[in-house]
Formats: structure tokens, sequence, C-alpha cells
């Protein structure tokens, strides 16, 4: 009796580990438009949470944080958001202003009632404001030049043009004369 009264102890604290196991999964991904910012504004991402062993409507807690690569906690955000079985959010979190460039983690946390269930990581640049404005500046300087390029070429393919069709009305006039003469 003993030995069933153990086996049944072991299978009901197996059956209580088995329902604490989570198989909430988390994706993190910051566009490549936004992986490069400057210290002040705010870098954008993308979270997909999916949660299939879930049943009913949950509240999960999203903390997102920004660390630098001590692992220090520079900015933090907390929301609140329901789920059932999964959804996907775009997000953003404020750089503080005061960060040197650099590379920076993003770090997302879930958690359910103080339990935290899953976290992942991904990094993002932030970049000096004179390097974003360089780049903005030869960007436009870029594109003013090859406007200016393609509109020189059109005039010069219509001054061509013009040529050729004058050549033509020539030939025409001198061919038109050349038949009255015979």
């Amino acid at each position: 009796m003993k030995i069933f009264e153990k086996n049944i102890f072991l299978f009901l604290l197996l059956i209580c580990f088995i329902n604490f196991v989570s198989s909430l999964s988390l994706d993190l991904s910051i566009p490549k438009e936004y992986s490069e910012v400057v210290s002040g504004e705010s870098v954008y991402f993308q979270i997909n949470v999916k949660y299939p062993e879930n049943t009913l409507r949950q509240d999960l807690v999203l903390e997102y944080k920004i660390l630098d690569e001590n692992g220090k906690v520079l900015a933090r955000l907390e929301t609140l958001k329901a789920i059932e079985t999964q959804f996907s959010l775009f997000e953003s979190i404020v750089v503080p202003k005061d960060l040197v460039p650099g590379m920076y983690v993003l770090n997302v946390q879930v958690s359910s009632g103080g339990i935290l269930m899953n976290e992942i990581n991904t990094s993002f640049n932030v970049v000096d404001e004179k390097e974003s404005l360089l780049v903005i500046f030869l960007i436009i300087f870029l594109g003013a030049v090859i406007f200016g390029i393609i509109i020189y070429l059109i005039s010069f393919l219509k001054i061509l043009w013009n040529k050729f069709m004058i050549k033509i009305k020539v030939r025409r006039i001198v061919k038109k004369r050349f038949q009255e003469v015979n």
C-alpha cells in the first residue's frame, strides 16, 4: 500500500509541474528602418505573442527595457495586455536623450500574476543626431543632383530630336523641289 501511495503522490506532483510549464512564445523584431535611432526619439518594434494552451482570456504584463552593454536599465515601460491564444503589437519606447551613440539592447519580459513567463532581447543602434542630419543632407543633395542630370538629359534629347526633325523636313523639302524641277 505504501508503494501505491508513493506512486500516486509522484503522479500528482508530476501533474502539478506539468501545469506550471508554459508554452507562451515570443517573437521580437525591430524593422530595418527603425534599427538606428537618435537619442530622445522612439525605437519602434513588433512583438508576436503566442499562447496556444491558454483557453480563457488572461492578462499579461509586458515590460519593455532599454539596457546598456552592462545590463543597466536605462529606460522602462510597462503595459497590460489581454490574450486568449495570440496577439501581435507594434510598440515603441522612448530612448533617453542623454545616451551616447552605440549599441543597446531592447528587452521584453512577459509575466502573469508576478511570475515571469518569457523574456526576449534584440539590439538597436543609437546614432548621433549630426550623423543623422548629414545622411539626410546627403540624400537630399544626391536627389537634387540626379534630378538635375535628368532635366539636362531631357533638354539635350529634346534638342537632338528637334535637329533630327529639321533634317527630315529639309530632306522632304529638297526631295519635293527636286521632283518639281524634274
